[in-house]
């Protein structure tokens, strides 16, 4: 997606009506090394800079950004130490919180799969009066393992799925057919009853054998029977459609009990989200704060940041909306984001976080050369 200019210094007169094919006149010195490139933006080759800089705040926007999107300050949340997570969309998820780590009160918050936020303060009960979970003395049972999809997109991934009877960790061992089970998806914190484990560094054209492992609370495994796939042969199910209705707080309750020395968190939602779950302490910086080096700063008297970064942007690229990498919401906990990539001031990520404003070297004016080098930017653990 292609979209708006960055924003020019300050202009002096705010309230008059501005000639922009003069905008060369104090910006050409700043601009001249966007000229040589080989991708240009369109406004900006056609020097046509109100249409990004002269947009106007829409009614839509202005309800978004007063919702439940801006509802987790990026500067309160350095404040956080997030210990656990789940990057899984479910409606449970239960973590072992170990003693010594809990202090008395948790900060959670839920993302759902349309981006929405949604965080609680729980108050931490003494563990001596908790009940103890108990134990059946069985291993778990799985059920239901199957290849959810095999997908060529930015990355060559497969996602496995299944269930389990009790609650239970996830991970996957598998590797190349005939070169047996080397390699094992990313550890999870998370323990639940539906499963679903993403597994990446997969080749083209290959087939792959793979088995799912489940250990229980008290650390008894199972493993699955083997199976395969390949990336020969896409595979597609049905994902679930976003709830276009509100996000509801309310709808997430929590409930603790004692494992042995630690705590056991459950978390049910009304409706699938990612979980994060960590405790307030003094201000954590980054190793690269979100919005260093690239911070957007807004002409005085012309468009808003938010408008300039993203709005603006929809105005020629509609048809693209929907594909696009979403915006306007902050990256997930313990995430950092590369400083030549710019944010919001509150750390939101926009379209110019992808996308250079004016020209680039690469197509579709991106950041970087090509599709996976931009995703781990941020998303490392995709690598």
């Amino acid at each position: 997606m292609v979209f708006a200019c960055l924003l020019f210094p300050l202009f002096p007169s705010v309230g008059l009506a501005l000639d922009f094919q003069v905008c060369n006149g104090c910006h050409e010195g700043s601009l001249e090394k966007e000229y040589g490139r080989i991708n240009q933006h369109s406004p900006f080759a056609l020097q046509h800079c109100d249409e990004c800089h002269a947009a106007k705040t829409p009614d839509s926007l202005r309800a978004k950004t007063a919702g439940k999107n801006s509802s987790a300050p990026s500067q309160d949340r350095r404040k956080i130490t997030w210990q656990q997570d789940s990057v899984m969309a479910a409606t449970e998820h239960c973590f072992v919180l170990p003693r010594d780590k809990v202090g008395s009160a948790l900060i959670v918050e839920a993302q759902s799969l349309t981006g929405e936020f949604s965080r609680q303060e729980i108050a931490v009960p003494s563990l001596a009066g908790l009940p103890e979970i108990p134990d059946s003395g069985q291993p778990p049972l799985l059920s239901g393992v199957k290849v959810l999809n095999v997908r060529r997109g930015v990355f060559l991934s497969a996602t496995i799925g299944w269930q389990t009877d009790t609650l239970t960790d996830a991970k996957v061992s598998y590797g190349p057919q005939g070169e047996g089970l080397t390699q094992t998806s990313r550890p999870s914190s998370r323990f639940g009853r539906r499963h679903e484990v993403v597994l990446y560094e997969l080749e083209p054209d290959r087939t792959y054998r793979f088995q799912a492992v489940s250990r229980d609370l008290f650390g008894r495994s199972q493993t699955s029977e083997p199976a395969e796939f390949s990336t020969s042969q896409p595979v597609t199910t049905p994902l679930p459609a976003p709830s276009s209705s509100s996000w509801d707080e309310a709808a997430m309750t929590s409930h603790f009990s004692r494992l042995g020395k630690d705590y056991l968190l459950q978390l049910d939602l009304g409706r699938p989200a990612a979980v994060y779950v960590g405790w307030r302490g003094p201000v954590r910086e980054q190793a690269v704060p979100a919005a260093q080096g690239g911070t957007i700063e807004a002409h005085a008297g012309l468009s808003s940041e938010a408008v300039i970064s993203m709005e603006a942007c929809r105005n020629c690229h509609q048809n693209q909306s929907a594909i696009t990498h979403p915006v306007n919401i902050y990256p997930n906990p313990g995430m950092t984001i590369p400083p030549e990539y710019p944010t919001l001031p509150d750390g939101r990520i926009t379209c110019n976080s992808c996308h250079e404003s004016h020209s680039s070297d690469y197509e579709y004016l991106t950041r970087k050369p090509g599709k996976r080098e931009l995703c781990v930017g941020c998303h490392q653990d995709m690598l």
